[in-house]
């Protein structure tokens, strides 16, 4: 337990507390865009969410620029 608050203590000092409010507020977004892509209505919809999901990941996300 001591490493891990030492690690997010580490991140803090690194990033400062106004990038790990981004990166928690953008890791919530991107969960309610999986929940909502996942439990659709319309199984079209559910489709085509899952194909541009895979193919975010398959570029690495963001931070590079988008460039593999």
């Amino acid at each position: 337990m001591l490493s891990l608050n030492a690690a997010i203590i580490g991140i803090v000092a690194q990033l400062g507390w106004f990038a790990v409010v981004v990166l928690l507020a953008l890791m919530v977004y991107v969960g309610i865009a999986v929940l909502v892509a996942l439990f659709h209505p319309v199984k079209g919809r559910r489709y085509e969410a899952l194909q541009v999901l895979s193919v975010l990941i398959r570029r690495g996300g963001a931070g590079d620029g988008g460039q593999d």
